[in-house]
């Protein structure tokens, strides 16, 4: 399985998919007019690495800013991982903030979900 990175640009975060780390991150903004179009691979690729390995998987999400659409598919994807959770594998949800706009979208999607999420802080790194 092959890992994958993505620059970001201004409209679409920083992506890195490590396989041989069992790690997903994304750092940056998320504006996507198409967020389908952009977060459907990464999906795919997350669907691939539970396919083919047994590894843990660590989320980290360091979003500057974050429009509705991409908190859709963003919320597509954590439930993929929550689904493993469940089933038994170890994971981490990683959601760091460095402002109370992107807390509080942090502590809603974090309600929602039975899997390990931690809210950091990155002023406090």
């Amino acid at each position: 399985m092959e890992s994958l990175f993505l620059d970001a640009t201004n409209k679409h975060p920083e992506v890195k998919l490590d396989a041989k780390e069992g790690l997903v991150s994304f750092s940056g903004r998320s504006i996507t007019e198409n967020a389908k179009k952009f977060y459907q691979p990464i999906i795919e690729w997350i669907d691939d690495f539970f396919n083919q390995t047994d590894l843990s998987l660590t989320v980290n999400l360091e979003f500057e800013y974050v429009n509705s659409s991409s908190v859709v598919w963003i919320l597509k994807l954590l439930k993929r991982v929550e689904r493993e959770s469940i089933k038994g594998r170890t994971v981490a949800i990683n959601w760091f903030y460095d402002d109370e706009d992107i807390y509080d979208a942090g502590e809603d999607i974090m309600s929602i979900f039975n899997a390990p999420f931690n809210l950091i802080n990155v002023a406090d790194s």
